[in-house]
């Protein structure tokens, strides 16, 4: 969905980001907390994070709501939050960064690398697999549109196939789809593909040598100052320190609050903690952090906070991904980089990192149910806020 009405806003965040680094605090405040407190009041999010970050810095920072709303434990700047697919960036990061240190490279076939990761016995692999890069994988170019195998019900089938037991780890389902056919020729259209960055994830540990959370840590957050993003737990009793609580929104209709467990034996559980394995989903929903952690990492891209973790080539590989949320606004728009995250009954986060070096991270620990029509609010929501920190720091020069 395409908004032309929302580009003057975004016209009028050009010039707010110029100014937001020398703002005070109270210029900052109140647009900004106006819009958290009214996407939560609207949209019955029980907690979440906003940071904003430029040149070295967090702007503002402000922590809102429920980690826990039974005990009433509120939400802090250090709480930690599923961020979804805002992973898929920091694996883009993670990739690129290997490009650069000319350990990969755009074109490599990608099952090539992965030859030892074998289809399941008697499978028919679809020739055209081959011919499916990194960089296809990067844009969600690489063939696959009609099933989703990292959730429920196909990952089930995956570890059938392959006589595992469920659920099944990464590898398994990239086996077990080197074992299907691919939905179209690699590179001539773009689908959304979650198991495009699992796949993705696999490369980082075959050309890294370390585990895809090992490298990242290492090679990605480290130096960019981020010690507490890991990736997350599936059940209750593997939460994290400092980690919150997920709502399942109970207006749901499509979607019950309870479902059989991915763990065998284990029963009904809440969506968020046995719906989907999330330990499978690493490379492209399985981290967890704050909206600082957020906020710093987008600034770490091009070494506004800490070394660059990217040469300019590797950025302007970033910055031209498709996005698969805000992918309706014009790339002359003051993107540099912006993905939003969210997992059924679980979270929702997003990115949003401008080309003149602002730096978003916002986090929630749930989803609504109409969750286009909240991440199309929450980014024209934040649009305004920035604009009226302009207004309200014009009016006080």
């Amino acid at each position: 969905m395409r908004d032309n009405k929302a580009l003057p806003a975004r016209k009028a965040l050009r010039t707010a980001v110029l100014l937001l680094a020398a703002l005070p605090a109270f210029a900052a405040d109140a647009p900004l907390d106006r819009f958290m407190r009214e996407v939560m009041r609207r949209f019955d999010l029980p907690g979440g994070q906003i940071a904003l970050a430029r040149d070295g810095r967090f702007v503002f920072s402000r922590a809102y709501g429920f980690a826990d709303t039974r005990r009433r434990i509120r939400v802090r700047s250090s709480s930690l939050f599923r961020i979804g697919s805002v992973s898929k960036t920091v694996t883009q990061v993670a990739i690129l960064t290997l490009v650069d240190a000319g350990k990969l490279r755009l074109s490599d076939r990608a099952f090539v690398l992965l030859d030892h990761l074998k289809p399941p016995p008697g499978a028919s692999p679809d020739p055209r697999l081959h011919d499916i890069t990194v960089l296809h994988l990067l844009q969600h170019q690489a063939g696959w549109d009609s099933i989703e195998p990292m959730f429920p019900p196909w990952s089930r089938k995956a570890a059938a196939a392959l006589n595992v037991p469920e659920p099944p780890e990464c590898e398994t389902i990239v086996r077990f789809m080197r074992g299907r056919p691919l939905d179209y020729t690699p590179g001539t259209r773009t689908s959304y593909s979650n198991f495009g960055y699992c796949v993705l994830g696999r490369i980082v540990e075959h050309v890294s040598g370390v585990s895809y959370e090992e490298y990242v840590k290492n090679n990605v957050l480290r130096p960019a100052g981020i010690g507490s993003m890991r990736i997350g737990g599936t059940r209750l009793r593997e939460r994290a320190p400092r980690e919150v609580l997920y709502y399942h929104q109970l207006n749901q209709t499509e979607l019950p609050y309870m479902t059989e467990s991915v763990f065998p034996g284990e029963g009904m559980t809440p969506w968020a903690y046995g719906g989907y394995y999330l330990r499978a989903t690493d490379a492209h929903g399985g981290w967890i952090g704050s909206a600082e952690d957020i906020a710093r990492f987008g600034l770490a891209i091009d070494g506004r906070w800490g070394p660059p973790l990217l040469s300019s080539a590797g950025r302007h590989v970033l910055m031209n991904l498709p996005r698969k949320q805000g992918e309706e606004y014009p790339l002359d728009t003051p993107f540099h980089v912006s993905h939003a995250g969210a997992l059924q009954g679980s979270n929702s986060a997003l990115l949003y990192r401008t080309r003149e070096g602002l730096s978003v991270g916002i986090t929630f620990n749930s989803l609504p149910v109409d969750y286009r029509g909240f991440f199309a609010a929450l980014m024209e929501g934040l649009d305004a806020a920035l604009a009226s920190v302009h207004a309200v720091s014009s009016a006080r020069r």
